[in-house]
């Protein structure tokens, strides 16, 4: 009998952070959404549109060289697809030598040129408020240095306010047939450099390049390549590792490596390590 009660109970949870979910994003009128087609902003930039009407409601993307094309084609879609328009602003992350400097406190100076960068846009169109999609359960690390470049520029996080969970996100953009509930979160590129190492244009290019070659030929949908040097680390999901390691696969894969600048290449056992958009 206590499993049923605990279900009730958690459908009674969820209606309520749902409901303040709304409210919050009713009393801000109108707003600009920093988006990145991943689970938690696709959710986030729906429910804006639901409450808000699309006339309200503008996405916006990041062209950077932390960012692949891809991931923005991806977000730019998914706006579309949503029903809202969207703008894609460029940012320039690497002329920020803190950022380069590639310690623990990048994602602040990441987040702070991308809120900065926005402001001009909320302003020509209007609009009253930028929010962002950082969730209650990531409150340390990367998210938190998020949430205090959002407290500098008073950009809002509807989805932490709101207490929610990422599993809870998943479940209703699932019901809503939104087309990435099963999506691995995407992260910028510099995540793929180890921290402390300075990032460069060249490496993030690197990345991204190997990162599409093994995507979009290899239709390996989650994918990253960690950048050590010479080293190229692959992280793919557990069901592609027999396919990869097939020796026609394994022998493609290090010739495109080696074709992005790579002179060795590992694959790691562990799998692709969970990251959040």
């Amino acid at each position: 009998m206590a499993l049923p009660q605990r279900n009730h109970l958690d459908h009674t949870e969820l209606e309520g952070k749902r409901s303040h979910l709304y409210e919050i994003i009713a009393s801000l009128e109108s707003v600009a959404v920093a988006f990145q087609g991943g689970l938690t902003s696709t959710y986030l930039l729906a429910v804006c549109r639901d409450i808000l009407g699309p006339a309200n409601v503008l996405a916006v993307t990041t062209q950077s060289s932390v960012w692949s094309s891809s991931e923005l084609a991806e977000a730019r879609a998914r706006a579309v697809f949503i029903g809202v328009p969207v703008e894609t602003i460029e940012t320039r992350e690497l002329d920020n030598p803190a950022f380069v400097r590639n310690d623990r406190a990048r994602c602040f100076y990441c987040k702070s040129e991308l809120f900065a960068s926005m402001q001009p846009l909320m302003q020509e169109w209007g609009l009253n408020s930028i929010v962002c999609e950082v969730i209650a359960e990531e409150d340390s690390g990367d998210y938190r240095l998020a949430m205090l470049a959002a407290q500098r520029y008073n950009v809002r996080a509807p989805l932490y306010e709101a207490q929610f969970t990422r599993d809870e996100i998943r479940n209703l953009a699932r019901q809503r047939n939104l087309p990435i509930s099963n999506r691995a979160a995407g992260c910028c590129l510099a995540s793929r450099i180890p921290c402390g190492t300075p990032l460069t244009v060249e490496a993030l290019d690197q990345v991204s390049l190997a990162e599409a070659f093994l995507r979009d030929e290899l239709n390996l949908r989650h994918v990253r390549v960690r950048h050590h040097g010479n080293l190229a680390a692959l992280e793919i999901s557990q069901e592609d590792v027999a396919r990869v390691v097939q020796p026609s696969v394994r022998r493609w894969i290090i010739n495109r490596m080696r074709e992005c600048g790579f002179t060795h290449v590992t694959l790691d056992l562990v799998g692709l390590r969970q990251e959040h958009s």
